[in-house]
């Protein structure tokens, strides 16, 4: 160990004697990739390097060879830097007379994603996790896996070193892949963004769907406040047994072993003729330290609130404005009707075949329309319509059963190519869509009303972001033939892009209809 300690401040020093400016942090964070569960600070390893210096635990021999094994290390990655910029140099120049359309429409070409040299350090740390979460999770079902934890609402260096890091791990493991599928790619993804949260410290819950989510019986309160109530309950006790004292309890067992040790406790002798006056005044003393407390109970707990409040909205806005709106409306696990009844009520809406008028007069007029307006041409995916489509996205929009968030394709820029692969294949030959593609995990939200009753409950199918990506890629493509086309009718509101809701359209509607 002395001698990785002595490694490590080779490395962030780079091989220098004289310190450079915050070496301390560097070497503890280099320290820990090694050893993450060692329970040291920077200043433990900051007096432990001090130490082995100055009583030599180290001998010269060994610490020359560290420094040669560490120079070699910082001479690599110069070089491949050196050598990146001279081929990225040779690339721009071949690619100059080179048409865009020719590179976008070659589907087959693979993403050659460079990573900086500062960078390289973190591809030994995270390679060996990467290998191992892929091992871990290759023989699981999507839907038993851990979910994905979000990453802080604000971002650091490190965290843009992870994810850089991360897509190069998917590119090399896409090209070296022999038989490339979209579920082959939601796994990668999937190991990779574990990989990005293990190396960030942060938790990662394991889940079991065949288990039901239950509100806990046991309060979590905080601690301040366990530790107030305590006290409470400890003075309301002596103020109980004071007064029976005062009020004529003269036992001989109760004075010994329950008066004496309070009046011990408060300073006050018991063979005192002014003991009932010191009693009264220490009950009054008694009584106010319990309107003391519980006025900090209530002011610790409006602070306490407004911090939580303040954090919940830095995670998570729209759940904490869905908080606010559903507050009082909040269940108990006994009152949630049971699978049966809510199976049995949804089934009664959505497994009724309903049979349409397939003979109106209206479906005459609207093909006579329709014949003058010119065929959709084949949609063909793009890899612009892509990277477009997922840049529009919500970050941490829920996931599907593959519990991949929309942010991991926005900072794993790598897997769009493919994606646009498989998108113009599914397109082509619909019967090679995946069936983890159309899957869903649906949740039940309580509206108002009676909890036991089935009807008050709205379900949403959470789908794959995904499988949202795809069809928002063909929903945009659709709608600019309608638009191009004159399709849509003028007085047709609901679909068309940035109009306001019906509310709005309903009154602007009454408004430039009425006769003034």
């Amino acid at each position: 160990m002395n001698e990785h300690v002595m490694r490590c401040y080779f490395l962030v020093n780079h091989n220098q004697d004289s310190n450079v400016y915050g070496w301390r942090n560097k070497l503890f964070t280099e320290f820990m990739k090694k050893y993450p569960n060692l329970n040291v600070n920077e200043g433990n390893l900051a007096d432990r390097k001090y130490q082995i210096v100055k009583k030599k635990y180290v001998n010269e021999l060994t610490l020359d060879k560290i420094r040669r094994e560490v120079g070699n290390i910082i001479h690599t990655h110069e070089n491949y830097q050196s050598n990146e910029n001279e081929s990225m140099t040779v690339d721009n120049v071949q690619c100059d007379g080179i048409p865009d359309d020719t590179i976008e429409n070659n589907q087959n070409v693979e993403p050659n994603i460079t990573i900086p040299t500062h960078e390289m350090l973190y591809i030994d740390q995270m390679r060996p996790m990467f290998e191992y979460n892929i091992e871990t999770y290759s023989n699981t079902l999507p839907e038993y896996r851990p979910k994905i934890p979000c990453l802080p609402r604000r971002l650091n260096k490190k965290h843009y070193q992870y994810l850089n890091v991360a897509n190069e791990l998917i590119s090399q493991r896409m090209m070296e892949a022999t038989h490339k599928t979209l579920p082959y790619l939601l796994f990668i993804v999937y190991c990779a963004a574990i990989t990005v949260i293990q190396n960030c410290g942060i938790k990662i819950t394991e889940g079991n769907p065949s288990r039901r989510s239950e509100p806990r019986n046991r309060s979590n309160e905080p601690t301040w406040k366990i530790n107030i109530t305590k006290r409470i309950k400890l003075l309301r006790k002596d103020i109980g047994k004071l007064t029976s004292f005062m009020q004529g309890n003269r036992r001989w067992g109760f004075i010994k072993y329950e008066i004496k040790p309070i009046l011990r406790r408060y300073h006050i002798r018991y063979n005192d003729q002014s003991l009932e006056n010191n009693i009264k005044n220490q009950l009054e003393t008694l009584k106010q330290k319990i309107k003391a407390l519980g006025s900090r109970i209530s002011r610790y707990h409006e602070t306490n609130k407004r911090k939580e409040d303040n954090k919940a909205f830095m995670k998570n806005e729209k759940k904490f404005y869905e908080n606010l709106s559903t507050k009082g409306h909040s269940i108990q696990s006994k009152e949630i009707p049971d699978k049966d009844n809510i199976e049995q009520y949804w089934s009664s809406i959505w497994s009724n075949n309903i049979c349409h008028n397939q003979n109106a007069p209206w479906f005459n007029l609207i093909k006579k329309q329709a014949e003058n307006i010119n065929p959709m041409p084949d949609i063909h995916i793009t890899l612009d319509d892509v990277t477009s489509t997922i840049k529009r996205t919500i970050n941490w929009k829920s996931g599907g059963i593959d519990h991949i968030q929309n942010f991991w394709w926005k900072y794993f820029p790598s897997t769009h190519i493919y994606l646009m692969q498989f998108f113009n294949e599914f397109i082509e030959n619909p019967d090679t869509i995946p069936e983890i593609l159309t899957k869903g995990k649906t949740v039940l939200v309580f509206k108002k009303g009676d909890p036991k009753q089935s009807r008050n409950y709205r379900p949403i199918t959470c789908l794959l972001t995904i499988y949202k990506i795809f069809t928002s890629i063909i929903k945009s493509k659709v709608y600019q033939h309608v638009i191009d086309n004159n399709i849509l009718a003028w007085e047709q509101k609901g679909c068309v892009s940035k109009s306001f809701g019906s509310k709005e359209q309903i009154i602007t509607w009454q408004i430039s209809t009425t006769n003034r």
